[in-house]
């Protein structure tokens, strides 16, 4: 059998060569079984196989690591970029109670008008996350 790597600078995490596997990312035992990956069980930098690369921030550094752990968690239970960016988006709404906006992809482009100290633009992997509050 052949095993697909997605590599980081720090990081590897074996993607599931399984098809049936929900999500793709599995821990690879050595008899080869079949070992998804639990949020209990596994960091969140190995959850996305990568580390966050921040690219820009506003936001204090226990928001900023919360943006990270919300977004990483996101990108591993959803199916897709849609349902990741809508996850973060209730997740800190629901904590804040502010309006927030989240942009997540691999190629995208944003100019926005956010509140002081509430923008975070970083890579989880090749993921790019936009996370602002407009009030």
């Amino acid at each position: 059998t052949t095993e697909i790597y997605t590599l980081s600078l720090h990081d590897a995490l074996p993607i599931c060569a399984i098809t049936a596997c929900p999500n793709r990312r599995c821990r690879s035992a050595a008899d080869k079984q079949h070992l998804p990956i639990d949020a209990a069980a596994a960091p969140p930098s190995a959850m996305s196989g990568a580390r966050a690369v921040i690219k820009s921030s506003t936001m204090v550094q226990e928001e900023l690591e919360e943006a990270i752990k919300v977004s990483t968690m996101a990108l591993h239970a959803t199916n897709s970029e849609q349902e990741a960016a809508a996850h973060i988006k209730q997740a800190f709404e629901q904590k804040t109670n502010r309006t927030w906006h989240c942009l997540v992809g691999r190629n995208f482009a944003c100019y926005v008008t956010y509140e002081s100290k509430s923008f975070a633009y970083f890579y989880i992997g090749q993921q790019g996350v936009c996370l602002f509050c407009t009030d």
